[in-house]
Formats: C-alpha cells, structure tokens, sequence
C-alpha cells in the first residue's frame, strides 16, 4: 500500500471518529464553540493535516515493540542541535517543514491560538507526542526534533500574519481571514482523538499487510549462514549500486590500496543521471581513495575509473578502455561465483540498469559475508563520513549514503556496521547492510522497497533478531 492510499485511509478514519467527537462533546458539554461552514473546512482541513503529520512519523505499520532500545532510540541532549546547525543545517530541515502549516491553520481554528506562546506550546505538545511514541517504533527519539517543531510552528505563525496584513490592505482593512473560536480542551481533544485513531489505524493495516515493504529480502547470521527471514531472496532482481560490493572485492584482489590511479576518459562512460564521487578527468588518487568514492557516495565515476585501471593490471598492458572494462567485468562475474554467489550476472561494474544484469538477495548477502571479512572495505563502509586529500593535491569530502550509519538520521543505529545502498529505476530502493548484535553479525538484504522503506525495514528485521 503506498502513502498516498495510505493517507487516505487515515484521513477517512480519522474525520469519521472526530465527528462522532464532535457529536459527543455537543451532547455533553453543550460547548459554546462558534463556528459556521467556513470555519467547518478549516477544521476539516486541520483533522486531514494531523492524519498527515502523525501517519509520517507513528504509523506502526513497519513495526512496533513494547521493549524499547534505549541506547539507539533516544537522545536527551538539546544542545546537539549546535553540532546539527553548524554542521549539517539541511539535515532536518523536514521536521521544520512539517509544522509550517499548523502555524497558519491554528490561529484560523482557535481565537486564542494567535497569542504566541500558546500557539508554540501547541506545536511543542504534538512534536512530544509524536517523539514519545516513537521510542517503540524504529525511528530515532530526539529532543532536538521538538525545537524544530517549535521553530516551524512559529515560521508558519509568521506566514499566516504575513497573509492576513496583505489581505487587510487589498480588502481596505476588511479582514479575509477570519478567525474562529473553539475552546482549548476541544482542540487538544482532537489533537489526542487524531493521534490515537492513528495509531489504531496503523496496527489494522500492519495485521493485514505484511509489513516487510521489500520485494526481496535475506536476513542471515554470517557467522553460520542460518538464514533468519527469507522473502523471494532467490528470485531474479536487478542489482543496482549493491554491485559495487563485488566491484571492490574483485578490485582488491589485483590492486593494493595504496596504488596511484590517473583518471581518464572512462569518467565519460557513466549516465547524467548516475551518483558521482566528483571525479575529473587528469586526478590523481589512490585505489584507496578510489574505494571510498565507490563505496560511501556511490560514485559511478570512481567504478568506471577503478574497472578500467583492475581491467589493464589483469591483462597486464595498456588497452582500450571499453575492453580493459569488459576483462573487469568478466573478473568480477568469476569472483561472484568463486564465493558462492552462483545466480548473478553483472554487466557494468557501476550496477547501473541494464538488460540481462541480475542477481538474487541470497547472492547480495553471501557478496556481503565476504565483503564484510574484508578489514579494508568493511572499515570505509562503517563511517560516515570520510576527508580526503588526492594526490594531485584535490580535497574531497564523501558521506556515506546508508542512513542507519548517519548519525543525524532518525533512522540511525549504532549497532550497524556497513555496508551498501542502491537504487534505480529496475531495482527500487534497496540496502544491503551489516551490523553487529550480541557479539554477532548479520546481513541483511532489502530490494525493491521505498526510500523509507529500505531502512525500516531493515530496522524492523533487526529488532526481530532481539
């Protein structure tokens, strides 16, 4: 079911229960709310904006645990969002936007919204409930994300002021916004009303839905290669950027790291639309440096320059591109199947889409096994983030792609230890990943899933594991 079916179906449940809400606090309390058809679709529009919100962050539809992982799920220190504005201003920038419209529509709904601290108190309460909920989900539970709700709310006050002073000036200071008055314990009775129907909503739809997104999945204790949870893991699926695990394994058994690389016109074989590790033609680096251009932004370039300079050293003389590529290519397919990895065709050593490229989510996982017993490789795939400078003097800095090695992600989780993402158009988003539970390791395998999806799957996976 994707999010917009989703959002639907939580809208839906949501209106039906708050007017079954509304009916009993008329009959009840006989409450003095003045409100007519007009202030009616602000409300309306206030009750779909919530399901939105609350459906993005508490959904339990990719799982839920009353036991909750402290160490990985929780962060009390407000003063990191120092270390997140000064060095990474853009990072949540979405827990931001999110509130941008309860500023605007609040102060429509409730009169005395448009005093200031209540307004930035209301938007405080929801980003609490949504972070407290979210210590039994797989997302990351931060204080810091409670500020940026305060900080959208009060960018949104701010937007709705802007709108109401331009309208007073073209309607000759006859207001076009007006304001409507519910009382306070209404308001945030339908606030908890929205958040729980929510929440319920997602459990029915986790029970009648698999709640693994992936099309293909492998889940294996890499220590005796039991197989923990398979779904279609043998079954044909094309690669994508999970094949620069095999491309840097195969590299590595020809090339040693400190070996210096001239780039080329090889640079020139990748697609516009290809991730890149901001090679140019005429750099000079190392085959280490190289590796973490593949391996941490995904660099296509740094694949293309890496299967050209292993494809020359195999022939042992200087050849064409396009055939040093080729005798790469054929390596790597060998080096597969040497370890195991017997279902795979690899065509380009990038991964990128191409007809008759497979492999199969066991394979992904036996290329991972060995990838990770690699000290070399699995020690780029564990960071974050990697400063390097070339040899030709270029200064570079790469961030790892894998969210659950990201420590400002909400999807961030301390126990992993690797290992590769990919994504394009045949293979949907996918993650193969390594981590360490119990003094053991695992990989697990996630293909064909959401951009969300691959990593709460593969947190879900893991909390299986405990």
């Amino acid at each position: 079911m994707n999010n917009i079916e989703n959002l639907i179906i939580y809208s839906v449940v949501s209106i039906i229960i708050c007017i079954l809400y509304n009916f009993v606090v008329r009959k009840i309390s006989n409450r003095r709310n003045k409100i007519n058809l007009k202030g009616e679709l602000i409300l309306l529009c206030l009750i779909i904006y919530l399901s939105f919100l609350f459906e993005l962050n508490i959904s339990p539809v990719y799982g839920f645990s009353i036991k909750v992982n402290w160490s990985n799920n929780l962060n009390l220190n407000p003063f990191k969002i120092i270390d997140i504005l000064k060095n990474r201003p853009l990072e949540n920038i979405k827990n931001i936007i999110m509130f941008i419209p309860l500023g605007v529509i609040l102060p429509l709904i409730d009169k005395k919204s448009l005093r200031l601290y209540k307004l930035l108190l209301t938007g405080g309460f929801i980003s609490l409930l949504i972070e407290t909920f979210q210590l039994f989900l797989y997302k990351k539970t931060d204080i810091n994300h409670i500020i940026f709700a305060v900080i959208g709310t009060l960018i949104g006050f701010l937007i709705y002021k802007l709108i109401n002073k331009i309208s007073d000036i073209f309607l000759k200071n006859k207001r076009n916004m007006t304001t409507y008055y519910v009382d306070s314990f209404y308001l945030y009775g339908l606030i908890c009303i929205i958040f729980t129907s929510v929440i319920m909503t997602g459990f029915v739809i986790k029970h009648k839905e698999n709640q693994i997104q992936a099309s293909n999945v492998c889940l294996i204790n890499a220590d005796n290669d039991y197989v923990i949870y398979d779904k279609d893991s043998n079954k044909k699926i094309a690669p994508a950027s999970t094949t620069k695990m095999i491309t840097a394994l195969t590299v590595l058994d020809y090339c040693s790291v400190d070996e210096k690389v001239v780039v080329g016109d090889e640079i020139n074989y990748i697609y516009s639309d290809a991730s890149r590790a901001g090679l140019k033609k005429g750099n000079v680096l190392t085959v280490k440096q190289l590796l973490d251009g593949l391996l941490l932004p995904s660099g296509n370039d740094s694949a293309y320059v890496l299967a050209k300079y292993t494809g020359e050293k195999i022939s042992g003389k200087k050849i064409q591109t396009k055939k040093a590529i080729a005798i790469f290519i054929k390596a790597i397919n060998e080096k597969a199947k040497s370890i195991g990895a017997t279902n795979s065709n690899f065509l380009r050593p990038d991964g990128y889409d191409e007809k008759g490229q497979y492999t199969t989510a066991s394979d992904l996982a036996c290329i991972a096994k060995y990838f990770m017993k690699n000290e070399v490789l699995s020690k780029i795939a564990s960071k974050y983030k990697v400063d390097d400078v070339f040899v030709d003097g270029s200064k570079v800095t790469y961030e790892n792609t894998n969210q659950l090695i990201n420590p400002y992600s909400e999807y961030y989780y301390s126990n992993i230890k690797g290992l590769k993402t990919g994504s394009s158009s045949n293979a949907g988003k996918c993650l193969v990943s390594a981590a360490d539970i119990d003094n053991k390791t695992y990989i697990c395998v996630v293909m064909n899933s959401s951009d969300e999806g691959r990593w709460l799957d593969s947190l879900c996976l893991y909390q299986c594991i405990k």
